[in-house]
């Protein structure tokens, strides 16, 4: 019976663990909205902004000066792309959803300002292709 009532109990814990462990990751995550995004891009204090798209969706346009680290690539490349993890980090993809989960997985990864800004659906300011780009260096 004891054997039974852990073989039960053992999932819930787990289970329990991890929504913990996940709902605390997600409370370091600020969310921002587009304006106060960009706001931040222009203030002062250096940022930076990270497109979690794939690389396709970024060489289609992107945020200028945002620097490409696809959501599925975040574990791999983080420490080489985004090196001082004090540095303020903005994240964006499409509509939000792949920006939220990288924000997150970045905050899990020790990274200690980190915001989510949504997906560029919602960004109403300058969006450059990755030509673009490289014709104006």
């Amino acid at each position: 019976m004891l054997k039974f009532l852990l073989l039960a109990v053992i999932p819930v814990i787990i289970a329990v663990i991890s929504v913990a462990y996940a709902s605390r990751e997600s409370d370091q995550v600020k969310k921002l909205t587009a304006a106060q995004a960009k706001e931040r891009m222009d203030g002062p204090d250096p940022v930076t902004v990270v497109d979690v798209r794939e690389p396709e969706e970024y060489d289609a346009g992107h945020i200028p000066g945002a620097v490409s680290l696809p959501v599925g690539s975040l574990s791999r490349k983080a420490a080489g792309v985004l090196p001082d993890k004090n540095t303020p980090i903005l994240v964006y993809c499409e509509t939000g959803e792949r920006s939220a989960r990288a924000a997150s997985r970045l905050a899990g990864m020790g990274y200690t300002d980190v915001s989510d800004f949504g997906g560029l659906r919602s960004w109403s300011y300058d969006v450059v292709t990755t030509q673009q780009e490289e014709q104006n260096i």
